[in-house]
């Protein structure tokens, strides 16, 4: 399966996308290792929020992916564009973090303690895997 995808992004870019039929690889490799993380940390008594680390890690790839989805849109990346390419990683990370420290602070109070064990070991799972 991995050589197939690799030999279909050598011959064609799907829409003009470089990378785009390695995407599924990405999802695969980082989901599951965002996951397997977190099952990790959770089996040594650590609080952890696996969908919140899964959620974190797949917005990171997206974001570091968004500038190369600019072809399907029929447009070129804006050489002059304020965030650049590297930019999308960082406002993803920002907005990782801030999503799971809402989501914390909505779950406050609710149930067992260790708001600061799961959400950084959330935020540590998503930007590490993501990243």
């Amino acid at each position: 399966m991995v050589s197939v995808l690799l030999v279909l992004d050598a011959r064609s870019s799907g829409g003009g996308v470089v990378g785009l039929w390695l995407l599924p690889l990405l999802f695969f490799f980082g989901l599951g290792t965002a996951w397997d993380a977190s099952t990790m940390i959770a089996a040594s008594g650590r609080q952890v929020s696996r969908r919140g680390s899964v959620l974190g890690t797949l917005t990171v790839m997206l974001g570091a992916y968004l500038p190369l989805f600019w072809p399907i849109f029929g447009a070129t990346y804006p050489p002059d564009c304020p965030v650049g390419k590297l930019g999308w990683v960082v406002i993803a990370a920002i907005v990782v973090v801030s999503a799971v420290l809402g989501a914390e602070m909505i779950r406050y109070g609710k149930g067992r303690g260790g708001t600061i064990e799961r959400s950084s070991a959330t935020v540590f799972v998503s930007l590490y895997v993501g990243l």
